[in-house]
């Protein structure tokens, strides 16, 4: 744990650096606050279809190729990749369908730009669903840094170089459609890169195996989450879209350059999820529980440390950060600070989700998570209207602690297993 979180500290650093300049700096000043807004709402959209394309699949490789390789069934991991592939394909490609009407119908309220940036938006579904499954079995295979780079380091760095050439050519600023284009280029090269290293990734075993099946459990155990998923994009970005509905996309990139900020507070979470979610399905299905909550606790030590420190850099380097977009954008440091708050426990609850889901409680796991997407819902109509940016964050927040808090208490008392970083 300690060699695979160590080379993600190394590098993630390098990865916010490189996402902070391209979509916080570099889109602010070659962009409108207008079409920035609306480049952001797509990718939120965007983010809620690949989910519904990948239909859990992704977090159930996590769960199902560990236990495979504990087992030595090659066959089975070589079949639920292969598995996982052509569903995702088939629901993405009915979905683009679907939604090219959907916003056809809708295009006069849309306005010109807004329709023609979901358009172009529209061919990401499938290729980011590829994307998913590859990260998904590259960090079951333990191969975190392989997993990690494509999409968050290649792909923002080759985004931004993209639009910079654009711009210093044209002179003109950049359109939200035109963005959306270059992301298709930055998605593609990213893809092939993973997809070949997933590839060299693979035990020999399973490139020699035939492929077996076990289409049923796989599909029993996806549901709940899937379910689980698509309640966690409502609860992250309920706040977003419905900004956009209820004050309009110049408020949403004021918002989103403080969500992106807020999310560096889970960067230990997430760093250590990456490592730990495999190893604790292994250990669960080895029966070893000692060694488990070892490194569960290992896990929350290194989660406590990290959200600590970056959490004080954005308190006291918030104003600063946020100007570094415009001096607009600094009307987002209250919001940033109440985000940070919910984030807070979100990091120091541990690791509570994927304990859950990698030992078989995915569906208390979504019970927990549908109720606090639906608080997000009511919490962000009742707030926003009166309090705009501030009322998002707060209604986010309060959701974020609540399911967390929820979950910490499923973990302790039925698993027996305490994933905090308090003895």
């Amino acid at each position: 744990m300690l060699r695979g979180a160590g080379s993600l500290i190394l590098l993630n650093p390098l990865s916010l650096a490189i996402s902070f300049l391209v979509m916080s700096v570099l889109l602010t000043r070659v962009m409108s606050v207008e079409s920035y807004g609306i480049y952001n709402v797509a990718m939120y959209y965007l983010q809620v279809f690949v989910l519904l394309a990948l239909m859990g699949q992704d977090t159930s490789l996590m769960r199902f190729i560990p236990q495979y390789t504990v087992q030595g069934q090659w066959g089975f991991i070589k079949g639920i990749i292969s598995k996982s592939i052509t569903n995702s394909q088939i629901v993405a490609i009915s979905l683009t369908i679907i939604l090219a009407g959907f916003i056809y119908l809708l295009s006069p309220r849309l306005g010109p730009e807004k329709t023609l940036t979901f358009f172009v938006t529209l061919p990401l579904i499938s290729i980011l669903s590829l994307t998913g499954i590859r990260e998904s079995s590259l960090r079951s295979l333990k191969r975190v840094i392989y997993a990690y780079t494509p999409d968050s380091i290649i792909r923002p760095l080759v985004l931004g170089i993209l639009a910079l050439i654009i711009f210093a050519w044209t002179r003109y600023t950049i359109t939200a459609p035109l963005l959306m284009g270059l992301s298709i280029a930055a998605v593609l090269c990213s893809t092939f890169i993973g997809s070949f290293w997933l590839y060299k990734s693979l035990p020999t075993q399973v490139i020699a195996a035939e492929p077996q099946y076990d289409s049923r459990h796989w599909l029993k155990v996806s549901l709940p989450l899937f379910f689980i998923s698509g309640m966690n994009i409502i609860l992250k970005r309920t706040d977003v879209l419905m900004l956009d509905l209820l004050q309009g996309s110049e408020a949403v990139a004021y918002y989103s350059v403080a969500t992106r900020l807020a999310d560096l507070a889970a960067f230990g979470l997430l760093v250590v999820n990456m490592i730990a979610a495999p190893m604790i399905s292994e250990l669960y299905n080895k029966g070893n529980r000692q060694e488990l909550q070892k490194i569960i606790t290992l896990a929350a030590r290194g989660i406590f440390l990290l959200t600590l420190i970056v959490t004080l850099v954005l308190i006291f380097g918030g104003k600063f950060l946020l100007g570094i977009s415009g001096p607009n954008y600094v009307v987002a440091y209250t919001p940033l600070l109440i985000l940070l708050a919910g984030q807070a426990v979100n990091a120091l609850s541990g690791s509570v989700g994927f304990i859950m889901t990698m030992t078989g409680h995915q569906n208390q796991a979504a019970l927990i998570v549908a109720g606090g997407a639906l608080l997000s819902i009511i919490l962000n109509a009742i707030l926003i209207p009166p309090f705009g940016l501030n009322g998002a964050a707060i209604a986010t927040s309060i959701t974020t602690a609540l399911w967390n808090i929820l979950m910490l208490i499923f973990v302790i008392k039925k698993l027996k297993l305490n994933p905090t970083v308090i003895s």
